[in-house]
């Protein structure tokens, strides 16, 4: 049984579902697509490490190497 179910796994499915499990609940994203997309993170604005930062994950997608932009 789950406690919330999330439909999506982009950067605002994937912020909610590690929000809520580090609220205590049992989460499960669906996403439609297959991963790893061809081209994972590379729309993420130069603003968001901050918030990756406070999720935990900013290290993973730096050593991913995803594609990323400067901004305009």
């Amino acid at each position: 049984m789950w406690d919330v179910l999330i439909v999506g796994a982009g950067p605002a499915g994937t912020t909610t579902a590690i929000k809520c499990v580090e609220a205590g609940l049992k989460v499960a994203v669906l996403e439609s697509r297959i991963f790893p997309r061809d081209r994972p993170g590379e729309t993420l604005h130069p603003g968001i490490e901050p918030l990756l930062e406070t999720l935990g994950v900013a290290q993973q997608i730096r050593e991913a190497n995803f594609i990323r932009h400067d901004g305009i």
